[in-house]
């Protein structure tokens, strides 16, 4: 059975019609000459002959139409069913049946009769070797297109449902091959398989996943899953599954974010009391239920959660693990990002120091010890600056000569970042003005990264008062963001707000107080209304009504951010102090005593 699936695979695409232009070139003549008598060879039982004949025409085709083509793929096809008459052919022939199916899908789409022959061969390996979840995930694929190309009764989706019955009964999965039977029968009888129990039905979600199913056709199945088992009050793993693909499926629109949020907080806590602590699935959910409350804003909860991500890395892979060093990181961030800048520098301390000790990721080492600076600069401490500036000078020395544009490029604002924050400003002008140069050459004049070195050199120069230098910069930088992601992105929301502060540097009011509001409306359509963003350019706007000595607007302004900061940040946050000693300032100058 799974020689034959090779058999079909190589002989159809072996009639492909060869383009034009190649019909007379000579490797081509060669390579058709020298595969044909592979297949000779092979119907004759001389296997080693038809080996190398197959090797040959793979290598000639390839000479001729470069890697991916389909004649190599028919060569390659040829080799792999010559390899299944050797010791351990299964496991040889697999890459290149895995080569195979790349190559097809590249060319002729995903949905190509070929495409199926190859996922067969890719199944044959896969069982051949034992590989039981490759097999049926490469057959569920095949059922599925046999299915969309000729429909619920095709003969070919019946024969492969029947190859599926088989690898999940082999691989050890009874009830998941009675599904297969039972689907195979409809398929004979002509009929659509409609589950009946709440396990067939989580049995053909499973089914629908590893076939890559879109969302719509994912949605009501597992929506109906889960009212099933809701009304039989049974909180199984099934039920996890069912609330975590929703979560995955509601959170790709911000509308129903809160939504994917509630059902991802149940199926971890479904996860973790149905499995071991150690399951992957428990960390896996867990993951995501720490990503969604990020996205909602939810500070304080997503702190507890990657805490309890960190933890579960380090049982599961140890303490001094990657996975642990990002989990340690991105806990450090977040702590950062709600102003408790004592908890985060020991979280971005072990990160990088599990980095050092394991001598990966020197860029990553670069940039964790960019932020820890960062947060002891601001808590006092300025004795990292040169254990900074050290790492900086190392990273570019040690960086590849093939290494990326946006590698070179991060250390090297990282390192005008902090000669400006030690004030070598004319350093970190000429830094800026090369990781400028560098870009443009390699991306374009116009590219999304060059956005970034325009603004934090346009930064560097405002604080320098060299408003008309810093103008055009800002500009340019606008003008991409706007190209790239549109007018309501944060990212051009945070350039309004620098063009904005420019504007009230150089006393135009107006001007300025037009900025902030089209920042502010660019904020409020890209992200949730208590984002710290959005709250900081409430407050810059009321600073500047305060000054202007509009104070019952900056009130209302000042009031209002300090409202969603008490609520997402909590009473100790640095950013509450300011809106409370702006506020005092107002009342004072309103005489509001």
């Amino acid at each position: 059975i799974l020689v034959s699936l090779f058999c079909s695979a190589s002989a159809f695409a072996a009639e492909e019609e060869l383009p034009e232009k190649l019909k007379d070139a000579p490797e081509v003549a060669q390579a058709q000459a020298a595969y044909q008598r592979g297949v000779a060879a092979l119907q004759q039982g001389q296997v080693d002959l038809a080996l190398t004949e197959a090797s040959a025409a793979a290598t000639l085709f390839e000479a001729a139409q470069g890697p991916d083509s389909i004649y190599v793929c028919s060569a390659l096809d040829l080799k792999a069913n010559a390899l299944l008459y050797k010791p351990g052919g299964y496991a040889n022939a697999l890459p290149l049946a895995q080569r195979c199916l790349a190559v097809r899908e590249k060319i002729l789409g995903p949905h190509h009769p070929y495409v199926a022959m190859s996922l067969e061969s890719v199944a044959a390996c896969s069982m051949g070797t034992q590989r039981w979840d490759d097999a049926t995930a490469a057959l569920e694929r095949v059922s599925a297109l046999y299915q969309k190309l000729g429909g619920e009764g095709d003969a070919r989706r019946v024969a492969a449902l029947g190859h599926l019955a088989d690898a999940y009964q082999m691989g050890g999965k009874k009830d998941r091959a009675d599904q297969a039977r039972a689907r195979q029968k409809a398929a004979q009888e002509g009929k659509v398989f409609l589950p009946s129990t709440a396990r067939e039905l989580a049995l053909l979600g499973e089914g629908m996943l590893s076939r890559g199913e879109p969302c719509q056709a994912l949605m009501p199945v597992y929506t109906r899953l889960q009212a099933m088992l809701d009304k039989q009050k049974k909180e199984n793993q099934d039920l996890a599954l069912a609330l975590d693909v929703q979560a995955s499926c509601l959170e790709r629109d911000a509308a129903t974010l809160p939504k994917a949020l509630e059902a991802m907080r149940r199926a971890a806590a479904l996860y973790a009391r149905v499995l071991k602590e150690t399951d992957p699935a428990v960390l896996k959910a867990m993951e995501k239920y720490a990503r969604l409350a990020e996205a909602s804003n939810l500070v304080e909860e997503a702190v507890v959660l990657r805490g309890k991500v960190l933890d579960l890395n380090t049982k599961l892979f140890g303490a001094d693990s990657l996975p642990v060093a990002m989990a340690a990181a991105r806990l450090g961030t977040l702590h950062k990002d709600r102003g408790a800048l004592a908890q985060a520098v020991p979280f971005i301390q072990r990160a990088r120091t599990i980095l050092e000790k394991r001598g990966e990721d020197v860029l990553g080492q670069a940039r964790l010890l960019s932020t820890e600076g960062e947060l002891r600069r601001e808590m006092g401490d300025y004795a990292v600056f040169e254990e900074r500036r050290v790492v900086f000078t190392y990273c570019l020395e040690t960086l590849p000569p093939n290494d990326t544009v946006a590698d070179r490029a991060s250390v090297l604002q990282n390192q005008a970042l902090l000669l400006k924050q030690t004030g070598v400003l004319d350093q970190a002008e000429k830094q800026y003005l090369q990781v400028i140069a560098m870009e443009e050459q390699a991306l374009g004049a116009d590219a999304l990264e060059l956005s970034y070195p325009l603004n934090n050199l346009a930064e560097l120069l405002r604080d320098q008062a060299r408003f008309p230098e810093a103008a055009p910069l800002y500009e340019r930088c606008l003008n991409i963001r706007l190209k790239h992601v549109g007018h309501d992105h944060p990212l051009t929301a945070t350039v309004l707000q620098n063009k904005a502060l420019l504007a009230w540097d150089q006393r135009n009011e107006e001007e300025a107080a037009a900025l902030f509001d089209e920042a502010i409306a660019a904020y409020e359509a890209s992200v949730p209304a208590d984002h710290p963003l959005l709250n900081n350019t409430r407050r810059n706007l009321a600073v500047m009504l305060r000054l202007r000595g509009d104070w019952p607007q900056a009130e209302a302004l000042l009031q209002r951010a300090l409202d969603v900061e008490l609520k997402s940040l909590g009473p100790d946050h640095p950013w509450i102090a300011v809106s409370r000693t702006q506020l005092g300032l107002l009342y004072m100058e309103w005489n509001h005593l």
